[in-house]
């Protein structure tokens, strides 16, 4: 649980009286200014943001390519990738919502794979690509998928009014199916929208009540 850049690819956590899986994508900072997700340490960002009493599974991009690159040696592509994600989920049987979030190049994979689990939200802050030199190719890949509904997911895209590189994101799926654009006017032009939510407390509010496990139900294993 320490930020250390050279870390594993993912960090799971389990909440056997949970219901909610929040799978969380990092941005840039996940592997640069000390391994951290949203300014902060994980264990802070759990504190503060309002999450700590779900399942959580924080995914970081080691090759800074959008998931191309898999995350392991293991998992060495996007197809592995996507399969990895659905056997993950299966293995927390107690889980019955699934929720994707995502800041920055972190959002693209939050919406990414929030469409092919069917998750029931995904929430994109800031978003951009991880690669200039492949971000209208990665645009058009997401927008292609998104195009094509999965029947369940929403998906909201939270932007600084002023930001033009995050609104042309954006704008790029505004229009595919389950999408809510919201272009925030109180922070100026910031790229770090999330971290201003969680500080005003407006992020903790858009978190879905959890309805809990019974008591009855199984425990799941922790997953590794």
């Amino acid at each position: 649980m320490r930020n250390r850049v050279d870390g594993p690819p993912f960090v799971h956590l389990t909440r056997p009286r949970s219901a909610q899986l929040f799978l969380i994508y990092g941005g840039m900072d996940a592997y640069v200014d000390g391994a951290s997700i949203c300014s902060m340490g994980l264990l802070k960002f759990m504190q503060v943001s309002g999450l700590s009493g779900r399942n959580l599974t924080w995914i970081r991009d080691p090759n800074f390519n959008n998931f191309a690159g898999g995350f392991s040696p293991e998992v060495p592509d996007l197809a592995s990738l996507e399969e990895w994600h659905r056997q993950h989920v299966a293995s927390l049987p107690h889980v019955r919502e699934v929720y994707t979030l995502g800041y920055s190049s972190g959002a693209y994979p939050a919406l990414w794979f929030g469409h092919r689990l069917h998750a029931n939200k995904v929430w994109a802050f800031s978003p951009r690509t991880a690669d200039w030199s492949t971000d209208a190719v990665a645009k058009s890949a997401l927008r292609e998928r998104l195009l094509t509904t999965n029947g369940q997911t929403a998906y909201e895209i939270w932007y600084a009014l002023k930001n033009r590189l995050d609104r042309k994101f954006a704008e790029t799926i505004s229009d595919c199916p389950g999408v809510n654009v919201h272009a925030h006017s109180a922070y100026g032009s910031t790229h770090f929208l999330l971290d201003r939510m969680i500080e005003s407390g407006e992020f903790q509010a858009l978190l879905p009540p959890d309805p809990g496990v019974p008591a009855a139900t199984p425990l799941a294993k922790v997953a590794d």
